[in-house]
């Protein structure tokens, strides 16, 4: 039997358009999303590694301070057991009295100096905290801690038992106000959704006042008001708590100091 050379000719031609066009249509179309999706990978890795040198600077930066502070504090011990060794040198039992009202106006003004750094630190710590969490959620998550507080207080208010809700309702029959409180500016949308969930476990009608405040003291955070009940989340509360925390330690710390 002969070989049909024209349709062989014609087998390799259809063999080599074929090759052709998977190599135009389908081959490069995957290499270029498959490249794609590679840049988009390394930029998500780029973006993870500079938001971790961010916290190891920042870290670093706060260790810092509290080196510094630690330093301070041991300088104005030192000074306190110095000016204590010369009183006793030059006080003697007439004027004990004095040495003791001495030592009272000293140790108030440590405890001063010490709330004022303590103070002071909070703050810091404070703003570098909502400062860094909004650019770390923003780069990897496209959200704001602020996003996180209105969905905290969204869970609080769906949690609410039956008596709270019928508290809530007994005051707002009251006053028919909501004052609602927050650092940040609600915008339109944030209003709205908010709303409608407190809308599901307390009825607002046509005549009901929502007045809005934003008051930057919460440093992050937001208060629904209805008379007397409360719904808040805020990170004043925890500053707050870690500031006590701060100042029992080095009280503490202090005194153990001075018995020793």
């Amino acid at each position: 039997m002969g070989i049909d050379w024209v349709t062989f000719g014609a087998q390799i031609v259809n063999l080599f358009v074929l090759i052709w066009l998977l190599k135009r249509f389908l081959y490069h179309p995957i290499l270029e999303v498959i490249d794609k999706r590679q840049a988009e990978i390394n930029a998500q890795v780029k973006s993870a590694q500079d938001a971790k040198n961010q916290v190891d600077q920042e870290k670093a930066e706060w260790e810092k301070e509290k080196a510094h502070f630690d330093d301070m504090r041991q300088k104005r011990l030192n000074d306190l057991a110095l000016e204590e060794q010369n009183l006793h040198k030059q006080l003697n039992v007439d004027i004990h009295k004095q040495e003791q009202e001495k030592r009272s106006q000293l140790q108030q003004n440590l405890d001063t100096e010490v709330k004022a750094i303590q103070d002071e630190m909070r703050s810091i710590i404070a703003h570098q905290f909502v400062a860094f969490s909004q650019k770390l959620l923003q780069e990897l998550t496209q959200g704001t801690p602020f996003d996180t507080v209105i969905q905290t207080i969204t869970n609080k208010i769906n949690k609410l038992d039956k008596k709270q809700k019928l508290e809530l309702e007994k005051n707002l029959l009251k006053q028919n106000v909501i004052n609602i409180t927050s650092s940040n500016q609600l915008s339109k949308k944030q209003q709205q959704e908010l709303l409608k969930t407190f809308k599901k476990v307390c009825p607002i009608n046509a005549k009901t006042k929502v007045m809005w405040k934003v008051d930057s003291d919460l440093i992050l955070g937001l208060e629904i008001y209805v008379g007397n009940s409360l719904i808040e989340w805020n990170l004043k509360n925890y500053l707050d708590e870690l500031n006590y925390n701060i100042r029992s330690a080095t009280t503490a710390l202090i005194l153990s100091e001075k018995d020793e």
